[in-house]
């Protein structure tokens, strides 16, 4: 596809000035084919080299409706909080409905290596919700001659209650040191306690006990630690939840794998209730030689279409012209041959 795209500009462009001499007039399928070569040009070259510069740096698990490319390949952005994104940093600025239409304020700065702002945009990709089909998403495009910064918003908090239903815990299996991240947060398995304090835990004889030491931490800085439970009594397994209210998640030290020497932690996370979307940027580079060949594939096709219209013009014309013609000689035969059909009567009765 590459040589083909390379073929076509460079034959068309060779056959418009060594074949035609330049004649602009005659060169409507040339333009054409050269614009197609740059169209194929510009889609290979922007594909092949795009740039994705919202990586999920962060780790955060977006859910089983993301593939786990989709998941690397989007941000989470809270409402007036800045994250570096690429040259950029990217502000979340709340959003605007008209109509259908729900438009996502992004606001987009890049820094020189002073730490100066030299340049700041927002742009505004849309989304229409629909509670059956999903959000069906339209990008916006930041343009510069050498490349497009392309924004389109992935997913948008949902408008419909909460299922008040309890929630279960979501599991993970780690070992000491491993990172646990939540749609938000990180939790860091410190060390396994072999002589824990709980509250509600009561030591007796006999009793098989161990803790998890947790550090969890949460996009804005804070940290907190927790400090679940697990005690085999009586050949039972008991369960001492510890809570994080600043943070809004609840822990559970569900099983021991002493062989793999991991443990098995379930966690409650509550719903975070400020506004955010999950989004996705590229670069594309040099999409301006696409748009140039759709620029110059149409100039072809008018230059085709006006000639076509004029050598019809022409051809009209000439046919009328003829016609005229025939239609006299055909008017002076027929007097021709009345008077010679008069002198040949004029003879036989004389």
């Amino acid at each position: 596809m590459l040589f083909a795209g390379f073929f076509a500009v460079i034959a068309n462009a060779a056959y418009l000035f060594i074949k035609l001499k330049g004649n602009l007039r005659m060169a409507g399928a040339s333009f054409a084919h050269v614009g197609f070569g740059l169209i194929m040009l510009g889609v290979l070259i922007s594909n092949y080299n795009q740039q994705v510069i919202s990586i999920n740096r962060e780790g955060i698990d977006f859910g089983d409706e993301m593939s786990e490319k989709q998941k690397r390949e989007n941000i989470l952005l809270w409402e007036g909080t800045p994250k570096p994104m690429g040259h950029y940093f990217v502000t979340y600025q709340g959003d605007t409905t008209v109509g259908a239409n729900t438009y996502y304020n992004v606001k987009y700065e890049r820094m020189n290596q002073e730490g100066e702002k030299v340049e700041e945009f927002v742009l505004q990709p849309y989304a229409q919700i629909n509670p059956r089909m999903g959000i069906t998403a339209s990008p916006a495009t930041r343009n510069y001659l050498t490349q497009d910064v392309y924004t389109h918003v992935s997913s948008v908090p949902k408008d419909e209650e909460e299922d008040k239903e309890k929630k279960e815990y979501e599991t993970r299996t780690i070992a000491v040191g491993d990172t646990i991240w939540t749609s938000n947060k990180f939790v860091v398995l410190e060390e396994m306690n072999p002589y824990p304090e709980h509250p509600e835990y009561d030591k007796q004889k006999g009793d098989i006990a161990v803790g998890a030491k947790l550090t969890i931490g949460g996009i804005e800085g804070k940290t907190q630690h927790a400090e679940p439970v697990y005690v085999i009594r009586d050949k039972r397994a008991n369960y001492y939840d510890d809570e994080v209210p600043a943070l809004g998640m609840k822990f559970r030290l569900m099983e021991i794998k002493p062989q793999e020497e991991k443990m098995v932690i379930g966690y409650i996370e509550d719903e975070d209730d400020r506004n955010f979307i999950i989004m996705k940027a590229i670069i594309f580079p040099y999409m301006n030689v696409l748009w140039a060949g759709c620029i110059i594939m149409v100039l072809g096709f008018a230059i085709s279409i006006v000639r076509r219209r004029q050598e019809n013009k022409r051809l009209a014309k000439s046919k009328k012209k003829r016609e005229t013609t025939e239609t006299l000689a055909a008017y002076a035969i027929a007097i021709i041959s009345i008077k010679f059909a008069q002198c040949h009567l004029n003879l036989l009765f004389s």
